[in-house]
């Protein structure tokens, strides 16, 4: 069988054609420059990345930090600022118990005496020494909305001859509670080696929120005050 011979112009000519070689070879190079062009845009994006991080460390670094206040250091208050015409009022400072001083009632009313109850059940209190005398003592009142009771006990020794323990209640009066108004309850017996008393008043004196117990000579007869107080204390 005779060999067929392509003249080299016509393979020439082929290699022109849609689908040859030198299609395949520009899509080869097209490929290579893409992946190139992308190359370099994902290693600009890397070092994008990597200048804005060290940009913000460095910013961080330059910030001066915050110094926390020392421990212990009292910081001052904000100063507030009140609009003119307005008054603030600004709640009492609280002052330090003072040794000896008895607590006063609570507040009290326009008259200066401290509210009164339509009622009490019991109140039980210990009485203090009061002015550097010795011993202790109990009081107890009831009030049951007719009949006021009151019952006293003093742990003293025994008074002078002829002298007496006497039992008093005193109330609050005048401007704001200035003074004080006595009223005596009558005298303690010795009983159990305790000076005990039983009172009682067809009113209400549970405004009398002090009780004392004092001594007293027994060949006078009682004043509006106690002469010499020894135990005191305050229904609360």
């Amino acid at each position: 069988m005779p060999t067929t011979v392509t003249p080299t112009w016509k393979v020439n000519a082929l290699k022109h054609l849609p689908g040859g070689s030198d299609k395949k070879e520009v899509r080869d190079l097209d490929r290579e420059r893409i992946r190139r062009i992308l190359g370099i845009i994902i290693a600009l994006l890397v070092l994008a990345i990597i200048g804005t991080v060290i940009w913000i460390l460095a910013v961080d670094e330059r910030r001066p930090a915050e110094e926390a206040p020392p421990t212990g250091v009292e910081q001052p208050e904000p100063e507030v600022s009140i609009p003119e015409g307005e008054i603030r009022e600004e709640a009492p400072e609280e002052q330090p118990p003072t040794e000896g001083k008895k607590e006063e009632p609570p507040r009290y009313n326009e008259g200066g005496q401290p509210p009164i109850q339509s009622q009490l059940k019991m109140q039980t209190i210990t009485l203090s020494p009061i002015m550097g005398f010795g011993g202790s003592g109990v009081a107890t009142r009831t009030y049951n909305g007719s009949t006021f009771s009151l019952e006293a006990q003093a742990n003293v020794p025994d008074p002078r001859q002829d002298d007496i323990f006497a039992a008093w209640l005193a109330k609050r009066v005048g401007e704001k509670g200035s003074a004080r108004q006595f009223l005596s309850m009558g005298k303690l017996e010795k009983k159990d080696g305790v000076f005990r008393g039983q009172f009682s008043r067809n009113e209400n004196l549970l405004d009398y929120q002090y009780i004392i117990v004092s001594v007293e000579p027994g060949d006078q007869p009682l004043l509006d005050l106690p002469r010499a107080p020894l135990l005191e204390e305050v229904f609360k």
